[in-house]
């Protein structure tokens, strides 16, 4: 099918998986070079009203304590002791944004020190027997046994969009927020038709306008697929 013929829907969601499978493939090894082995993921992202369902009266309590301890368990579930600052960093973003990015790129520094899943279920209360699962059945950010130690980290997480079309209002507005607050918004445009992906990383509020997600021609060229 050609890229004329898609939905937007589809257009978007070939896109993510491009960029996606570009993160991991070339950028991701690119920056742990250029940045000393910085230990980095890219993860699917979420927003401040993600779990609204879990605060309906169908939903256990203990659903809602999963998403409230979220942050933690994701960092835990991919092997990562966050610092507390951190942490309260990674809730932070979570409690700026209004809209559900297409991603988060988790940059994190090992600080040479370990300590075990125990402490970090105890520090960072958590609590949920809730459990999820992916359409193969798989737990998802299901924590380490607690006897297990990890490495503490600090770090930065960089705000992933991609774009196949235009923007809005509303996500112009959201990461203005978390750009305002120190997060960097790191946008991809990708061309289907030329099978082309340009980025830009922003760290300037006053720079995150409708133009820069609807007009995106500025961008430099990244790759070809």
């Amino acid at each position: 099918m050609q890229p004329e013929n898609l939905t937007g829907n589809q257009r978007g969601r070939i896109g993510e998986r491009l960029v996606e499978c570009y993160i991991n493939d070339e950028l991701i090894p690119s920056l742990k070079k250029t940045e000393g082995g910085t230990d980095i993921i890219y993860t699917v992202a979420w927003h401040r009203n993600t779990s609204e369902f879990a605060r309906s009266s169908i939903c256990p309590e203990s659903f809602e304590k999963f998403w409230e301890e979220r942050e933690a368990r994701l960092l835990l579930a991919n092997g990562y002791y966050p610092k507390k600052e951190f942490h309260d960093y990674f809730k932070k973003l979570i409690s700026l944004l209004s809209n559900t990015p297409d991603g988060f790129l988790i940059k994190m520094n090992q600080k040479g020190t370990k300590k075990s899943v125990k402490e970090a279920v105890e520090e960072f209360d958590i609590t949920s027997t809730a459990t999820f699962e992916d359409s193969e059945g798989n737990l998802l950010l299901d924590l380490p046994k607690e006897s297990i130690s990890l490495p503490l980290v600090d770090g930065k997480i960089d705000v992933i969009e991609v774009k196949t079309g235009k923007g809005n209002q509303l996500q112009t507005d959201s990461y203005r927020n978390a750009v305002a607050n120190g997060y960097a918004l790191h946008l991809f445009k990708v061309d289907l038709n030329r099978l082309e992906i340009k980025d830009k990383l922003i760290v300037n509020p006053n720079l995150v306008v409708s133009k820069c997600l609807k007009k995106m021609d500025t961008f430099a060229k990244r790759c070809n697929l």
